[in-house]
């Protein structure tokens, strides 16, 4: 008798820990005392969870427990308690309460929303990939799994770099224009190449851009009326203060004026056969000298 009687106190001892602690997560089991016993999250009996949206505190199977009030087994008195439009950022698809917004580098986006990274979209609250729906940034494209993105092919993009002597050149307003490597311009590159009255002059471009040498044998200045070009110095003088010479072949069909001097002293000659006249003081007795020595040179060449 005495053994029945404690047999029937450790039993009762044991029903009342089970009724007073959680079953599991599918639900509480509360003990006789305490009926209106708070579900697994802490949210009250018979009231709507604020950790599940649509969801309420209610008894199911002999225990309190989580219930979707906007399905089938919801209690109507407790569905438009329970509504997604009361608790921000969510709203019902399919019967459940899904999160619409999300925040992107501090800015709050709708549900569907595409995010200021290319391809993130806002969906349930979750930023995730979606490059079909929202793109790429610029020097990628679409992968083919409709989520990520790849990088494009080209010197525009750094994928490659171009030769010495060339550069890449692609249109800025045409994120399809993946560029391409052409000839760099300037003359340091030979892009245009200089004339030979030319300087490459790289002060403003490191390209370089062809410049006339200063000088009037170059044509700059060129010399007006009553004067003429001194080559040795480069400037115009007086008519009668410098004297000219006559111009050599250079490569190219182009002439270049060959080596002055001035007045006092004898004209360098051009190419045989063509002795140019000075009208210059003493430019007669030049002229002679030249003959004679001309004629002497042709006499000896005769006689060999």
């Amino acid at each position: 008798m005495k053994i029945g009687i404690w047999a029937m106190g450790a039993l009762f001892v044991m029903v009342l820990l089970v009724g007073m602690v959680a079953a599991d997560d599918s639900g509480v089991i509360c003990p006789p005392s305490n009926l209106g016993c708070p579900c697994s999250d802490g949210t009250a009996y018979y009231k709507c969870s604020q950790t599940q949206p649509g969801y309420a505190c209610v008894e199911s199977g002999g225990k309190h427990m989580l219930v979707n009030m906007l399905g089938p087994d919801g209690i109507k008195s407790l569905k438009s308690q329970c509504a997604c439009a009361n608790f921000a950022g969510y709203s019902e698809v399919n019967g459940q309460c899904v999160k619409t917004i999300c925040t992107d580098g501090g800015n709050t986006l709708q549900n569907g929303q595409c995010g200021s990274s290319k391809p993130k979209q806002c969906l349930n609250g979750n930023m995730i990939d979606n490059s079909s729906a929202c793109g790429c940034v610029a020097g990628y494209n679409p992968n083919p799994n409709g989520k990520t993105c790849d990088q494009r092919i080209g010197c525009r993009w750094n994928t490659y770099t171009c030769p010495t002597g060339r550069e890449c050149k692609y249109d800025s307003k045409n994120n399809n224009d993946d560029g391409s490597c052409v000839s760099k311009s300037g003359c340091v590159n030979n892009n245009p190449s200089c004339n030979w009255n030319e300087n490459c002059d790289t002060s403003s471009d490191a390209n370089g851009v062809c410049k006339t040498k200063p000088g009037c044998q170059y044509g700059n200045p060129t010399c007006g009326s009553g004067k003429v070009c001194n080559q040795v110095t480069g400037n115009c003088d007086s008519t009668g203060s410098a004297a000219t010479v006559p111009t050599i072949p250079v490569q190219g069909g182009s002439s270049a004026p060959s080596a002055t001097t001035n007045s006092s002293k004898t004209a360098a000659a051009g190419p045989l056969g063509s002795l140019s006249c000075c009208c210059l003081p003493g430019a007669g007795a030049a002229a002679m000298v030249g003959l004679a020595s001309y004629s002497r040179f042709k006499k000896k060449d005769e006689e060999e």
